[in-house]
């Protein structure tokens, strides 16, 4: 099993998704090369982004990218580089991109994982995208409210967990099918309702669910601070994959 392909198809997918999920969105894809283009969130390269199995055709085709996403009025859009593609960070940093991010990818097979729940959920039954879009705001953008990422994320394809604590949406995350792969997005917390094991145990019920539908893999790229999570749930360290971001706004600085 790579789990490494798995996670690059897996991600490619969710940026197809985002491509079709919003008003005026659009989905890149050339040979090797796969992108999302979000006009709803013109400022988060979460929504605009490029993944890619050809390094030589994502440098080929760099400008053509810019010119796409400007055309757009994306403000901001970033290129996934897994570890060993020094050099396609060395070309991006050469084109105005700069290194934003250093996740890891990180996956593992569902078999042998520990599921079993460790403490009683409030979950919604009828999860509304509306609240993982305002819970990843308050953790991630600490801004108020989901209106404005919100619609970004109202047609996508995906299963939703929104825990609640105190009758409020607390933690959220989306899992996504891509074959047999269970691809894990938009796990947030709302900051007041961290360190209480929230989202470690609705990736739990999330994965249960998954390997009952016949997932046999579960992927995902980890922030520094979700990488501890995700290894006690047994999830194994793949290597980091860079963000490399082309903000207009650093273009003019």
């Amino acid at each position: 099993m790579d789990l490494r392909a798995r996670r690059l198809a897996s991600q490619q997918e969710f940026l197809r998704l985002v491509g079709r999920g919003s008003e005026g969105a659009q989905v890149i894809e050339r040979p090797g090369v796969v992108g999302s283009v979000c006009p709803l969130r013109p400022d988060r390269s979460v929504v605009n982004g490029i993944a890619y199995d050809d390094a030589d055709a994502l440098l080929a085709s760099v400008d053509e990218l810019a010119a796409i996403y400007d055309a757009a009025g994306i403000e901001a859009w970033t290129v996934w580089v897994p570890e060993g593609d020094e050099h396609v960070g060395e070309a991006l940093g050469a084109a105005g991109h700069r290194l934003d991010g250093v996740p890891r990818q990180m996956g593992v097979a569902l078999g042998g994982l520990d599921l079993e729940p460790r403490f009683e959920l409030d979950l919604d039954p009828a999860p509304a995208w509306k609240d993982v879009a305002e819970v990843n705001e308050a953790a991630y953008f600490e801004s108020a409210g989901g209106a404005y990422f919100g619609p970004s994320l109202s047609g996508l394809e995906g299963r939703a967990y929104v825990a609640r604590l105190d009758g409020r949406p607390a933690s959220t995350l989306v899992i996504f099918d891509v074959g047999e792969d269970a691809y894990v997005g938009l796990v947030a917390t709302r900051k007041e309702a961290q360190r209480r094991g929230l989202a470690g145990e609705v990736l739990r019920q999330a994965l249960r669910e998954a390997r009952e539908r016949g997932r046999t893999s579960t992927t995902l790229e980890a922030t520094a601070a979700g990488a501890p999570v995700y290894a006690r749930l047994g999830y194994g360290d793949l290597g980091v994959v860079q963000m490399w971001e082309r903000r207009k706004s650093n273009e003019s600085a």
